[in-house]
């Protein structure tokens, strides 16, 4: 009795599939009948586009400017130590050869890419937003903000 259940849900589902992928090539012909009309449309107007192409070319020299740091990020924190609050800062400066210097407590040379702060054989992911950089450290993400 099991196996027939068995075999009878594996019929059903098979069955499923079956028609799945049928419904999935009809529509991808659907969409590809939409690309060559759009193909059709675009090169109807060329020089509309050409007046685009340069204003996003324009327009993504700003993003790449934003996504690689350059130049000092710090931020100030406070700590209670026996009853009395500490300020202190910590800043991270970056350079445009991938080098750059961490100093807290104490100053490290440090090395980045697109991604990772390479510092003291450990590696900290940051994001670049804009005007501040937000990095992972030890005791949680910490933002800096461009001086």
């Amino acid at each position: 009795m099991k196996k027939r259940f068995l075999i009878a849900s594996m019929i059903v589902a098979l069955t499923f599939v079956g028609c799945g992928a049928t419904t999935e090539e009809n529509n991808t012909d659907n969409v590809s009948t939409e690309v060559i009309q759009d193909e059709k449309d675009v090169s109807a107007d060329t020089s509309a586009t050409s007046d685009t192409a340069e204003s996003e070319e324009t327009d993504n020299e700003g993003v790449e400017a934003v996504c690689e740091p350059e130049g000092k990020y710090s931020a100030t924190f406070t700590e209670e130590i026996e009853g009395e609050e500490i300020s202190y800062e910590v800043s991270y400066t970056f350079n445009s050869d991938g080098t750059g210097v961490y100093d807290g407590q104490d100053t490290i040379d440090f090395t980045w890419d697109a991604c990772y702060i390479y510092m003291n054989d450990s590696k900290y992911p940051f994001d670049v937003n804009g005007n501040y950089i937000s990095v992972s450290e030890y005791e949680g993400t910490q933002d800096y903000y461009k001086e």
